[in-house]
């Protein structure tokens, strides 16, 4: 697995000045692809009142975190259409009376959890994500301090 990109302002690499420009143009591209918001309505592909319900409510509280924008939501989308998908294999689950059918309910709830938990790590669900977005923006306000009053 390769390693994540850092921000031009955190190489410490001596660049040449076409590099700089290259990564110039590539941060500023990436800037203009996740400013903005997510969709406020579920994508019409999206079917079922729970998962439309979810969507909704997720994007109240996404709302808030700058760095997604409407390139976001179709992993929001995703997000929810899996967790959809796992409330209605639960239900299954209990209601099931044999051992093969449980098993089969079991590895597809599995496949649906897996996916739950990589979408919500890619829009800044979980603890990680979270910190990770904390880290990017401490750093930018640290930035700002340092350009005004220098190394203090």
């Amino acid at each position: 697995m390769s390693r994540n990109r850092k921000p031009l302002s955190e190489q410490t690499k001596n660049l040449t000045i076409s590099e700089k420009e290259n990564l110039k143009q590539g941060e500023e591209h990436s800037k203009t692809l996740s400013a903005g918001s997510i969709k406020k309505s579920p994508p019409k592909w999206l079917q079922g009142d729970t998962v439309r319900k979810e969507y909704r409510h997720l994007v109240k509280l996404l709302s808030e975190n700058e760095f997604l924008g409407e390139i976001d939501s179709n992993n929001l989308a995703i997000y929810c259409n899996a967790f959809g998908k796992y409330i209605e294999l639960e239900e299954e689950y209990q209601n099931a009376q044999d051992f093969d059918s449980k098993d089969k309910i079991l590895k597809q709830m599995t496949v649906q959890s897996e996916n739950i938990r990589k979408y919500s790590a890619l829009l800044g669900m979980t603890v990680d994500s979270r910190l990770k977005f904390g880290a990017i923006k401490t750093k930018t306000v640290d930035d700002d301090i340092a350009e005004e009053f220098g190394d203090i």
